[in-house]
């Protein structure tokens, strides 16, 4: 068993991760979280798991999450040039006294800390768009009925999402293939075969899928939106790939409600308490 730290378990395991850290791992993405988001208020809580994550060696998987998607489609290529600015914010952070220190030294570069700030909010703002067309298109196809039928339509969707968990899949599937190929395109130049990338994809990245495509069609049955941080919450799923035996330790209830792959923090600290004895 693997277990992959999120951004708030991070946190709350701080002071055990050199007990729990040959049986655990974090990513790129879970430490960007700590870094976009920082404040006065936690600027030393962050710093301090930041600085704990390099000094116990805990495993990193130094990737964000778009290029962990490609990587799903073999001879698809992605330009990554994020990371190294990443980790040079994290030396930032631990060199610095306090947050005006950090401050000033987070403003310089491309990637500087207003970059990631951004980015934390695009991850977002996309998703709760696609979702709210999503909605739009739906209502569209049965808007014709009265709002009894969309309230019944709505039940019985949810009923069926067990046995429709392919088509669902499917359709996330496809989601992301077209994403895919409008970026190829677009830095190439050249037109895309999207049914070429699809036929393309190697299953590694299925348990982010299964989750994805669950919740997504849920919130669909339901007209209802995601919230804010629903979204890259999931995306750190993707970090599981497609391996029955990792999971990822957190007490977020949506993460539960759509993927069997969790385990509670309090059972990491548990378990902790056993690897020091």
């Amino acid at each position: 068993m693997k277990y992959y730290l999120e951004t708030n378990s991070l946190r709350k395991l701080n002071n055990r991760l050199a007990d729990i850290k040959e049986i655990s791992f974090t990513s790129a993405l879970s430490i960007f979280e700590l870094i976009s988001g920082i404040r006065q208020q936690d600027f030393h809580i962050r710093k301090a798991v930041i600085k704990n994550i390099f000094d116990t060696e805990l495993e990193v998987i130094w990737l964000f999450p778009e290029e962990v998607t490609v990587n799903a489609f073999p001879g698809m290529e992605f330009q990554e040039d994020r990371i190294n600015s990443l980790k040079k914010l994290c030396q930032d952070l631990i060199e610095s006294e306090n947050i005006t220190s950090f401050l000033k030294k987070a403003s310089k570069g491309k990637h500087n800390l207003e970059f990631f700030k951004n980015l934390d909010t695009q991850y977002s703002s996309k998703f709760t768009l696609a979702t709210l067309q999503g909605n739009k298109n739906l209502k569209a196809i049965i808007e014709s009925q009265d709002e009894d039928f969309l309230i019944e339509f709505g039940k019985q969707y949810n009923k069926s999402l067990p046995t429709n968990y392919q088509v669902n899949n499917s359709v996330t599937l496809k989601a992301i293939t077209s994403n895919l190929k409008d970026a190829l395109e677009l830095s190439s130049g050249e037109l895309i075969d999207e049914k070429e990338i699809y036929d393309h994809y190697n299953g590694s990245i299925n348990i982010f899928i299964s989750a994805f495509s669950l919740f997504t069609a849920k919130k669909s049955a339901e007209f209802n939106t995601p919230a804010k941080n629903d979204f890259i919450d999931l995306y750190h799923l993707i970090y599981l790939g497609n391996n029955q035996n990792y999971f990822i330790v957190t007490d977020d209830k949506m993460i539960s409600e759509n993927t069997p792959q969790v385990k509670k923090i309090a059972e990491l600290i548990e378990l902790s308490k056993l690897l020091k004895m």
